[in-house]
């Protein structure tokens, strides 16, 4: 099996998870043996805040937790999806625990499940973690594409005497020019491997080298901070790729920023490295950046040949 692919949920776990609704607050599920299994569930105890708890015991290892809410969606409970990795595990289980995600998601029902959670530590998901995390998210409350358009524009006109000497604005997005460490390690993406991420300096007002290193695909996460914005891009065998990292927890202000900056940082990045970079992706956290969504699996379709009638049997003229 292909790790990248992920693991794909059981009948009987989604089974297990659906006749888990009226009596389960949470089901921690890990992966054994390239199987994902549920190793423990804990039960309706009082409430979501006083029963959250109850889970800390379980965040000993890697781990995906399917926390329940109180309130109903769809006549359904809804749930939240936990995923715990601890910043000293192995590389194969933050690359494995993060391509499984998906596949999860899918398996149980993507509209079971009202958020997603990633966590390094026990204490963002004690009470004042997830309370903290509820923050965020109220704070930046998904956009429609008009919303984000409208705000764009917004931001636009409403930095648009700001330092006109080094920050331009034009019909593509804002301008905050690489710095001089940026460009070096643009450079670099000739060679295979080559990793850069870039970060916006709001002070400075440039696109500044966050880092780069020579890393093989499957230590992207690991090089990379978890819950920072960023412009990543990575050398392929073939191809430079590209991906908007915007964490749901990101300040709307920066979100709007990195949104406004993307066409003109990928068009210097182009320049500088003299090709296109067709490969774009926006991702809420760089475990999402699989090979999987680099290169979709291709579905051979086999076209079977046309079946023949056979000739009406008859006399035969001699």
């Amino acid at each position: 099996m292909s790790h990248s692919s992920g693991i794909s949920p059981s009948k009987e776990l989604v089974e297990l998870f659906a006749n888990s609704e009226e009596s389960s607050r949470a089901l921690q599920l890990t992966i054994n043996q390239e199987t994902l299994e549920c190793s423990q569930i804990i039960p309706v105890g009082q409430t979501f805040e006083l029963d959250l708890p109850l889970i800390q015991p379980l965040l000993e290892k890697p781990c995906f937790i399917l926390y329940r809410k109180d309130s109903k969606s769809l006549d359904s409970f809804a749930w939240i999806l936990i995923q715990f990795i601890p910043e000293n595990s192995a590389v194969r289980d933050k690359m494995l625990y993060a391509a499984t995600k998906a596949a999860l998601l899918k398996g149980i029902g993507e509209s079971k499940v009202q958020e997603t959670i990633f966590a390094t530590k026990k204490d963002e998901l004690s009470l004042k973690g997830i309370k903290s995390f509820y923050a965020h998210l109220d704070a930046n409350a998904p956009l429609t594409d008009r919303e984000k358009e409208q705000n764009e524009h917004k931001l636009m006109e409403a930095t648009a005497g700001i330092s006109i000497s080094t920050r331009s604005t034009n019909a593509s997005g804002i301008n905050f020019p690489l710095s001089d460490d940026a460009k070096s390690a643009i450079a670099a993406l000739s060679n295979v491997n080559e990793l850069v991420l870039l970060t916006i300096d709001t002070d400075k007002e440039t696109t500044e080298l966050l880092k780069s290193s020579n890393v093989p695909f499957e230590k992207i996460v690991s090089e990379s901070p978890a819950l920072t914005p960023l412009f990543l891009f990575y050398k392929m065998d073939n191809d430079v790729v590209f991906s908007y990292v915007s964490p749901p927890q990101t300040k709307i202000k920066e979100r709007m920023l990195f949104a406004a900056s993307r066409s003109t940082v990928i068009s210097s990045v182009e320049q500088i490295i003299g090709t296109s970079i067709s490969k774009k992706f926006e991702i809420d956290s760089v475990d999402e950046l699989t090979a999987e969504l680099i290169d979709p699996p291709v579905e051979v379709t086999v076209s079977k040949p046309a079946f023949s009638k056979p000739a009406r049997p008859g006399r035969r003229n001699n």
